[in-house]
């Protein structure tokens, strides 16, 4: 071989050694790089999922916090509607309001039979059959004004708590919700 071919050979792998070394430079730097950006990506992963897991907590609480509010004053409705279930017995009168017929179309045994003349003549005969072999047990039963007052207050209590209970709900959506 030619000394010039031995020289330009080694001129071209010293080249090449070079090159793949500072080639392997680049590389681990970018490598380097990359690891820290994964390492970052997870840290803040786990900040985040640790950051949502406090809120459900806090959301949970508040949950219980409410439910155990919505359950005292549950209570105390009940409470106070027995005390005004005592009330409206002592003042009522037990005087008639309602009759067997209004009662029975009121509870919806078998209506028909209370609304007579508005049904047909065929229909009339089923109902009137149907009377006469179904026992009623509305028959001779009558509310009077206690009936009427115990009832509309038992009305207004579920009616507070369900309303309290969507209250609830609400405040409780409210403040999940906030930020």
């Amino acid at each position: 071989m030619s000394p010039n071919l031995i020289i330009s050979l080694s001129i071209a792998v010293s080249s090449f050694c070079s090159g793949w070394i500072i080639q392997g430079y680049r590389l681990n730097s970018e490598i380097t790089r990359i690891e820290a950006a994964w390492h970052q990506e997870n840290k803040d992963s786990a900040e985040a999922a640790s950051q949502i897991a406090e809120e459900v907590i806090r959301i949970e609480r508040e949950g219980e916090r409410l439910a155990a509010r919505a359950l005292e004053l549950e209570t105390e409705a009940n409470r106070m509607g027995k005390e005004k279930d005592d009330v409206l017995r002592k003042i009522t009168s037990g005087r008639l309001c309602l009759t067997a017929d209004i009662v029975r179309l009121l509870n919806d045994h078998d209506a028909a039979r209370t609304a007579g003349s508005a049904l047909s003549a065929p229909a009339r005969d089923i109902a009137h059959a149907h009377a006469t072999t179904t026992a009623d047990p509305d028959v001779g039963r009558f509310a009077t004004d206690g009936d009427i007052a115990l009832w509309a207050r038992n009305a207004k209590t579920q009616y507070d708590a369900c309303r309290g209970r969507i209250d609830a709900l609400r405040r409780f959506d409210e403040s999940s919700n906030s930020p």
